[in-house]
């Protein structure tokens, strides 16, 4: 984009303009903001995906770490930071390395088709006895009519029709126990309350129902595999 001659007049007026302060009740206002510079290189964050390998790094301390200067912190159920101090001019604190893995990919919340739902559940999920009532019911209804016979809110009963001469039915159990694969792998994925239904198309679908208590539970989980398996003592907040 061009400027024309009034346009920088204006832009060079404005980096000229007076430096003005004001006190109003006994506060100082000022039109210009003045920070420090400091030249403050950090390393790059080492990138690693699991739980393993940051104790690996810790007790290779390549990087010459104090660890009485660093702590561990479990930011989420999908990410654990290697921070320092504060430390350097500008009082911050370098994050040497931050372990990460990838949330679930199962698509809660939300209505499937049977088949994807199937294929998420027994990908997605740690095996377990409501898993496998529920893959019972996705099974039954897979490439048929799904028609609610009877609803009450919380137990469903399901009629899979095969042309005029065969019907079966289902009982969909709620609430539902489940263990999706949402955290780090090195530590036994916490159990969840799902509520599941079966909707119109056939679809089917799995609504969360702890309120994210699995978040707590699994920062929690993370925090003692870290301080019992570090080779290396260092804080661990979580």
């Amino acid at each position: 984009m061009d400027l024309d001659g009034k346009a920088i007049e204006l832009i060079q007026a404005s980096a000229r303009a007076e430096h003005v302060e004001r006190d109003l009740h006994g506060l100082l206002f000022s039109t210009k903001r003045m920070e420090p510079v400091f030249f403050d290189p950090r390393p790059d964050t080492l990138g690693v995906h699991s739980l393993t390998a940051l104790s690996d790094f810790l007790a290779a301390n390549i990087d010459k770490l104090d660890p009485t200067g660093h702590l561990l912190h479990v930011e989420s159920p999908l990410s654990v930071a290697l921070l320092s101090m504060e430390e350097g001019p500008a009082r911050k604190r370098t994050v040497w390395a931050r372990a990460t893995v990838d949330g679930n990919a199962f698509k809660f919340n939300e209505r499937q088709d049977p088949e994807t739902f199937n294929i998420g559940l027994q990908s997605l999920f740690v095996d377990s006895d409501d898993r496998a009532v529920v893959l019972q019911v996705a099974g039954t209804i897979k490439s048929e009519e799904a028609e609610t016979a009877i609803d009450d809110g919380v137990t469903q009963t399901v009629e899979a029709r095969r042309g005029v001469a065969l019907a079966q039915t289902a009982r969909v159990p709620n609430p539902v126990t489940l263990r999706p694969w949402r955290t780090f792998r090195e530590i036994v994925q916490p159990s969840s309350l799902f509520v599941l239904r079966v909707h119109e198309g056939p679809r089917l679908a799995l609504y969360e129902a702890d309120g994210s208590a699995w978040k707590l539970e699994a920062m929690q989980s993370i925090k003692a595999w870290l301080t019992q398996n570090l080779k290396t003592p260092i804080a661990v907040i979580a």
